[in-house]
């Protein structure tokens, strides 16, 4: 693990702030069988995520489904965001708030629809930069979304971290020359290949983050309270 210090933090959304990809998948599945007339397995599927999941289906279906789906991701927020959240995650960025950390979210979904997620998760207060799947930002691994959050943060790419559990945001860290962490709370440890830091449990990565900041004193005993037992290994 190196030593670097963090001045900026950029976390993908689905699968890394939230336990959603599975949910995705299965809403995916359900409308490819009612409106395509086939099924997907669930692999099928994921090779097709990365647009906007409305934009996946209004180009195939039109916008019927795209917009049935919308209602449905957003019920499934209302009921389930906070069983699916990270742990202690309003938590650990009050902590970064705190300390002076800009904090960026950079996701492939629909602006609409992670406004809502931020919102269901309770960190919308926190995030001071958005940039989402329909924006006219090429989408990740292309790195201009991670560059477009650090203008508006006054971020550099020396000093900043990058968090996602795709080997897209692996690539978005790496062609930005961002520092990234996998997240594999949610996920399986054979899902990268070759990943400098990975981090299973998210309350002891919140720990390892809080004490790469520049400058950080823990005054507010921000460590202490995040500390687990959780396994991170780089």
């Amino acid at each position: 693990m190196g030593q670097r210090s963090y001045s900026t933090i950029l976390f993908d959304l689905d699968g890394t702030l939230i336990d959603s990809v599975p949910v995705i998948v299965s809403l995916l599945q359900a409308f490819f069988a009612e409106y395509g007339g086939s099924a997907k397995t669930a692999a099928q599927i994921k090779d097709i995520l990365g647009p906007p999941e409305e934009q996946i289906l209004a180009a195939r279906f039109g916008h019927k489904p795209a917009a049935e789906f919308a209602a449905r991701y957003r019920e499934f927020l209302r009921t389930q965001a906070a069983s699916r959240s990270a742990p202690q995650l309003p938590e650990m960025m009050a902590a970064l708030r705190r300390h002076g950390i800009p904090i960026g979210v950079i996701t492939n979904k629909s602006a609409g629809l992670a406004e809502q997620s931020l919102q269901a998760l309770r960190v919308e207060k926190f995030v001071d930069t958005l940039v989402a799947g329909d924006m006219g930002i090429p989408l990740k691994p292309a790195p201009d979304g991670v560059r477009h959050a650090l203008r508006q943060l006054n971020g550099s790419a020396a000093t900043a971290l990058l968090v996602g559990d795709t080997l897209a945001d692996k690539g978005a860290a790496g062609s930005s020359g961002v520092t990234f962490m996998h997240a594999l709370w949610f996920a399986s440890r054979s899902s990268c290949g070759q990943c400098d830091q990975d981090c299973d449990d998210f309350s002891q990565f919140a720990h390892h983050i809080l004490d790469h900041i520049a400058g950080f004193s823990d005054e507010s005993g921000d460590l202490g309270k995040m500390r687990s037992d959780g396994n991170l290994v780089g």
